[in-house]
């Protein structure tokens, strides 16, 4: 089997910030599959890549989603993992961008 950590994205943050997180797929020795790539159901606000790390026996895949939305707002999306294996040829992963805008420093001011 494989496990992933986190199962899902969420990408939480303001707008003009680095928001990304990585989630970590162990593929365990005896499941061993690769990927063969990934997509976007939408694609809009996100931009991902991966990469196998060398761990010995288990497979394992560095997934890195990062925010690429301009705008706030909350947002959903998938990734398809695709894979060589016959067992579970796709693996599905929830996106879930939450994104609010910055604070106005001026406006703090003219509060206090």
């Amino acid at each position: 089997m494989y496990t992933l950590d986190p199962k899902s994205v969420k990408l939480k943050g303001v707008v003009g910030e680095t928001i990304r997180e990585t989630i970590r797929m162990v593929v365990n020795e005896g499941y061993a599959f690769k990927i063969q790539d990934i997509t976007a159901k939408r694609g809009e606000n996100i931009r991902f890549q991966y990469e196998e790390i060398d761990e010995g026996e288990d497979v394992v895949y560095e997934l890195t989603v990062e925010n690429i939305a301009t705008k706030p707002g909350v947002y959903f999306d998938t990734l398809y993992l695709k894979t060589d294996s016959q067992k579970k040829p796709e693996i599905d992963i929830s996106v879930v961008g939450s994104i609010r805008e910055a604070a106005d420093p001026a406006a703090k001011k003219e509060n206090s």
